[in-house]
């Protein structure tokens, strides 16, 4: 059994960035605007029932003998032995790093807080709430129709009953929508702090229950295999970031802590030591980014670790988040009312 502390950074991952004393392994940490400091493994990257619903332990054991067949696995691929059937395994444990993480966890919260609260500041506006609920809300959408059948059995008559009655309302299903308009929208506020207060729990359940369904991503593994991996070897300190692994594609934005649909992938990095990271190329002659140490501490979000105090780190951990979001909150804000307008179109 794992017990209540759930580590989202892999210990045996972060063992190559720690050094050993006594019967501890210390790594240092560094974070934006204080010193570097050198605490155990076992505390780091490690937050309690972080994979647990109602503090059982499923999920993380099945984490912790994933990570035990990994973990043997590293021990070669670190000594640059890698043979063809690696790059499924490779791919399979890339995928999960990058769907285990804290950092996934909250950035999708980032995500849903700005698409929420967005969300309802157009719903605010009378004229928005009415189109909207117009357009989502028909007699025959699923939660009319569900609330509509409480309301029959309730009262004793049939939903098709309950629906006849409403076409005999002058003005009939738009009239009940333009009369409980303004109950709705003195109700928004309310139902807004109720959404908003309960997004922590919210995005951390549904991140729980989609790894309960898989503890990696398969369409993605597929898509990582078919790369061509090997290590390579670096000559400067190797820093193991909160995303643990970095993407590189073909875009404006080129470097990324997650992979998306429709990113064109070009290359993937994975630190595995101080010195050394695992490297998924489509054409092993393109050279690894001379500022991949770089790339790496901007796509961290809180913090990263390594093996020394580092005067050249500590000065770059100041670029810590800068390129750690899934998307900004302008982007957010334009993709909401996007929707809100394609909603409305198909009136």
């Amino acid at each position: 059994m794992s017990g209540e502390r759930h580590h989202f950074i892999p210990q045996f991952l972060q063992r190559g960035f720690a050094e050993s004393r006594g019967k501890g392994s210390y790594c240092w940490v560094y974070r934006k605007g204080s010193k570097p400091y050198n605490p155990n493994t076992d505390g780091i990257g490690v937050e309690r029932w972080f994979y647990s619903l109602e503090k059982e332990t499923g999920l993380d054991d099945e984490i912790t003998g994933y990570e035990g067949e990994i973990a043997t696995r590293l021990r070669d691929w670190v000594q640059g032995d890698f043979s063809k059937s690696d790059s499924t395994d490779i791919a399979r444990f890339i995928a999960h790093l990058e769907m285990r993480s804290d950092h996934l966890r909250k950035n999708a919260k980032q995500i849903f807080m700005h698409a929420s609260e967005h969300a309802f500041d157009l719903l605010s506006d009378p004229e928005n709430m009415f189109n909207q609920f117009m357009s989502s809300l028909t007699l025959d959408s699923p939660h009319v129709e569900q609330a509509f059948r409480r309301e029959a059995a309730e009262h004793g008559v049939s939903l098709e009953q309950l629906k006849a009655l409403i076409s005999l309302v002058p003005g009939g299903w738009k009239k009940l929508i333009e009369e409980a308009a303004p109950s709705m929208l003195m109700q928004m506020p309310i139902f807004k702090e109720h959404v908003l207060s309960n997004m922590d729990e919210t995005v951390r359940s549904g991140h729980i229950k989609s790894m309960r369904r898989t503890i990696s991503s398969d369409v993605k593994a597929d898509v990582y295999a078919s790369l061509i991996y090997s290590l390579h070897r670096m000559n400067e300190p190797v820093i193991l970031g909160d995303s643990m692994v970095l993407f590189e594609v073909d875009s404006d934005r080129k470097f990324k802590p997650f992979f998306e649909k429709g990113d064109d992938l070009i290359a993937v990095y994975l630190p595995v030591t101080a010195g050394s990271v695992i490297v998924g190329r489509r054409d092993v002659t393109r050279e690894v980014p001379p500022d991949l140490v770089l790339q790496l501490i901007r796509a961290s979000q809180d913090f990263f670790i390594a093996a020394v105090p580092n005067e050249s780190l500590e000065v770059l951990a100041s670029r810590i988040g800068e390129n750690s979001q899934w998307a900004e909150p302008d982007m957010i804000k334009a993709s909401i009312e996007e929707a809100f307008q394609d909603a409305l179109s198909k009136k």
